[in-house]
């Protein structure tokens, strides 16, 4: 058994809780409420306005969440369901229980628990200048409404779009060296690793399908000091990587 932090969409009351509910997941059980013994910065940040804990301890608000204990086929599932290690990282984090949950005042101070939670070292640089909230509520007084998961499906597949920080839409993406992939998610550059990477896309190409944009066939690269391994084409001479999600 192990204890998990939740601080955002997984909290009850908010869009995604009922996948803790569901004992198909594994087993979730309720242990209190609680803060973040460090200070962290929450933002609400892309396409979907997601709730994320930028991995920069010292800076931000002690973060309000719940705390439960997880059997080991619910935390497989949420490593899976927060994209981890790709999107978020679940790391330890020292909790501070209060309110609901948390044991009388004891002689020697308030009561703390370890727990992992998800937070993101793999963010984009903008978002540090997000504002930081000390505790989520997808209907708060910031006015970003969550966009669930079941309602980020188009029709068809967008095409992602080139980074213009570094032009990658210039070449096919497999042709990119990894440090220098980055394609926009909701209006902010994100590094993607690859090969290989089963989600190139973050937030604007959900169904993990990078295309490179433009007619005709891509622009070489000027620079030699990077490899051109040979590139796959996808059916009407587009180049073409697909992910797993």
């Amino acid at each position: 058994m192990a204890r998990v932090f939740v601080y955002g969409t997984l909290k009850r009351g908010q869009p995604n809780h009922h996948v803790l509910l569901d004992g198909a997941h594994g087993s979730a059980a309720f242990q209190g409420r609680g803060r973040t013994l460090e200070p962290f910065p929450l933002v609400i940040a892309g396409q979907h306005n997601i709730p994320y804990l930028l991995h920069l301890p010292g800076r931000g608000h002690r973060v309000a969440g719940e705390v439960y204990v997880v059997d080991e086929q619910m935390l497989r599932f949420l490593d899976s369901f927060e994209d981890c290690p790709d999107v978020y990282q679940r790391t330890p984090a020292t909790i501070v229980l209060e309110g609901e949950g948390a044991p009388a005042a004891a002689q020697g101070g308030p009561t703390t628990v370890q727990c992992f939670l998800y937070s993101t070292a793999t963010y984009s640089p903008e978002w540090v200048r997000l504002p930081y909230h000390d505790s989520y509520d997808s209907e708060g007084a910031h006015g970003l409404r969550y966009n669930p998961r079941e309602n980020r499906h188009p029709a068809a597949p967008p095409a992602c779009e080139p980074c213009p920080h570094t032009g990658a839409g210039q070449v096919p993406p497999e042709r990119v060296p990894e440090q220098q992939l980055h394609f926009l998610s909701g209006g902010s550059c994100l590094p993607v690793r690859q090969p290989p990477h089963r989600k190139l896309c973050q937030g604007t190409c959900s169904w993990g399908s990078v295309l490179t944009t433009g007619p005709g066939p891509p622009k070489p690269r000027t620079s030699t000091s990077r490899p051109n391994p040979p590139s796959a084409k996808a059916p009407g001479g587009t180049s073409a990587i697909t992910g797993g999600r």
